[in-house]
């Protein structure tokens, strides 16, 4: 039997940049959108110099997202870097 989606924004995450929101559940699976480099507290900052830091922001922002909905990275079962 198929749930309806539940779509989550949460205010610690960074804003989307489109009408996105941050995650989406159904059937017991969470699908998280695709976090960029930007600042959770103020998006109008450029992103941090370099893709070290760059990688380290996005994770930071995936985390955020996940742990909204009471999740961590131990809850990942699959991932797509584009």
């Amino acid at each position: 039997m198929s749930t309806s989606a539940i779509f989550h924004l949460m205010s610690g995450a960074p804003k989307p940049v489109a009408p996105y929101s941050h995650a989406v559940e159904a059937d017991g699976l969470v699908f998280v959108t695709g976090q960029l480099a930007t600042d959770a507290d103020d998006d109008s900052r450029p992103p941090p110099d370099g893709i070290e830091a760059q990688t380290h922001k996005v994770m930071d922002n995936l985390r955020r997202v996940l742990q909204g909905i009471g999740l961590t990275f131990a809850n990942v079962i699959c991932v797509r870097i584009f």
